[in-house]
């Protein structure tokens, strides 16, 4: 239920390696999250399951945070 995602990228060449940190947007979360559940193959349902799993994080957060 994090209010931010990343996706961290790795890239090995010759004798270098390089890291990449960015900060995705809605969208982008949302199918990096799909890519986690559903592996090599993100399907339209996978992706409805991803947007459901936000969407239920985020109305679970706001009832958390009105009850304190």
């Amino acid at each position: 239920m994090a209010d931010t995602h990343f996706l961290i990228e790795k890239q090995a060449e010759k004798n270098h390696t390089s890291t990449n940190i960015r900060k995705l947007n809605e969208t982008e979360s949302v199918t990096e999250l799909g890519r986690m559940l559903g592996g090599v193959k993100i399907t339209d349902t996978v992706l409805k399951s991803a947007k459901e799993m936000k969407e239920l994080a985020a109305v679970t957060k706001n009832t958390d945070n009105q009850l304190t």
